[in-house]
């Protein structure tokens, strides 16, 4: 019979196997067999909680952060080393913060694993929010160590290493096909017809239909990526208040706004806070540091700010030491002690849609755009004309989606996804599909069978 070590992570139990890879290596306290700690549903529930609790240590800012520095929104970082490998670059095996991001998603993607190998053995508990938790955890993995859906015609290039089970073993790489199609989106299509519709602040049918837009987005696969977005956007209506506009705020479900599809959330118990948006507020707060880590420049902002009535650029962006050589930009987005993170949300979705149908039913592309606008100027006077063609409104879509999802990591994405599509894309003068903008596993990871990916540099 399997045995398992078992540990506690931010009052959760949470599983690794005695057999994990360096990556999840722990010194447990003792051990019990799976039958021994799994004796209901309640039980496994503190398990996949368990899972839960890894993903707030990835999507904190972790994963975020590292995809905004690949792209043109900020300005090279103040003194984090790691940070500016990843700006230039030019990332290496020995990166510490690649490589305790690399392990923290995969983390959360083995303990989901344990929770499907597993949930027959409760009553009432079905594998689907799990699935969830290991495509979510796949999915962003192969986007950051891999080239992106289409950068070949089959998508036969090298992806990362699924993993469905809990046992470590020495494999090569999936491709990125097979990463997609034989994990991601199975999984999400089973998490979206196996979810409840409403579970408090863990993953619903809608979250996982939510994810499954972005995938099938990703992928260019622009019809089936509106199909999933459409009715999620029906379920969680768009805040047109100005207050839309800051989705990371601090709270649990009482406090939540309709946009929010999906959050890591930070909660306060016996006055301590579990703070899940740390590396957020770590490196970007700014009204208590007059140097912060991560910041902007001029040549982002000035194409905003130059609408006075750009209620975004008021609200998250100050210019510091003005025509002075230490000018810069300060984002004041996270100036919060506490913030939960808006993994998935109305905004995005809206986004989302509006580019899916811009050349097949531009009149609803132009009406999803000129909300994102009407909230953002607090007027319909900067409204896309409904005359607009399919350039137009991508064109409008793209320079409203860099200001309104700045610093969640969809930029660089985004870009990679057009550049695939023959479009002409740079960041920073460095081509979309050079080695660079894809990272460096950790040196743990090479064996005769799995390669890592060329030395980066553009």
């Amino acid at each position: 019979m399997k045995r398992i070590a078992l540990y506690f992570v931010s009052t959760a139990l949470i599983l690794v196997s005695a057999s994990c890879e360096k990556f999840l290596d722990v010194k447990p306290d003792g051990s019990l067999t799976t039958d021994e700690v799994i004796v209901n549903a309640d039980s496994l529930q503190m398990f996949l909680k368990g899972a839960y609790s890894s993903v707030g240590d990835f999507a904190n800012g972790n994963f975020q952060t590292i995809n905004e520095l690949l792209s043109d929104n900020l300005s090279r970082p103040n003194t984090n080393l790691d940070y500016r490998e990843i700006y230039t670059f030019n990332t290496l095996f020995f990166n510490g913060t690649i490589g305790g991001t690399y392990g923290n998603i995969y983390r959360a993607a083995m303990r989901a694993n344990f929770v499907i190998e597993n949930f027959d053995l409760a009553d009432d508990l079905t594998e689907a929010e799990a699935r969830f938790i290991r495509a979510l955890a796949h999915f962003e993995i192969v986007r950051l160590f891999a080239h992106p859906w289409g950068y070949t015609s089959d998508n036969s290039h090298p992806g990362i290493m699924i993993r469905t089970t809990v046992d470590f073993e020495i494999a090569p790489r999936n491709t990125v096909r097979e990463v997609y199609e034989d994990l991601i989106i199975p999984d999400l299509i089973f998490a979206k017809e196996n979810s409840p519709a409403s579970n408090g602040n863990y993953a619903t049918s809608f979250a996982a239909q939510a994810l499954l837009a972005k995938v099938y987005f990703q992928q260019n696969r622009l019809g089936d990526a509106a199909n999933e977005a459409a009715p999620v956007i029906q379920a969680f209506p768009f805040d047109t208040s100005v207050a839309g506009l800051d989705r990371f705020v601090f709270g649990d479900t009482s406090t939540v706004v309709s946009e929010f599809i999906f959050r890591i959330v930070s909660t306060e118990i016996n006055n301590t806070v579990d703070n899940r948006g740390g590396t957020f507020t770590g490196n970007y707060r700014s009204d208590n540091n007059p140097n912060p880590e991560l910041r902007t420049n001029k040549t982002f902002l000035n194409p905003y700010s130059s609408n006075a009535d750009d209620r975004r650029v008021l609200r998250f962006f100050q210019i510091r030491n003005d025509g002075a050589p230490n000018e810069f930009v300060a984002i004041s987005k996270f100036d919060k002690d506490f913030i939960s993170v808006p993994y998935l949300h109305t905004t995005s979705m809206k986004l989302l849609l509006a580019e899916c149908l811009a050349g097949s039913d531009p009149a609803t592309a132009v009406d999803h755009l000129n909300d994102i606008r009407r909230r953002a100027y607090g007027s319909n006077a900067y409204d896309l004309p409904a005359s607009s063609t399919p350039t137009e409104i991508r064109e409008a879509i793209e320079f409203e989606r860099r200001i309104e999802l700045f610093a969640e990591g969809e930029r660089i994405q985004w870009i990679k996804r057009r550049g695939v599509l023959g479009e002409q894309r740079e960041v920073r003068n460095a081509p979309w599909d050079c080695p660079g903008m894809i990272l460096q596993f950790p040196i743990s990871e090479q064996t005769d069978e799995f390669d890592l990916n060329p030395t980066g540099g553009c």
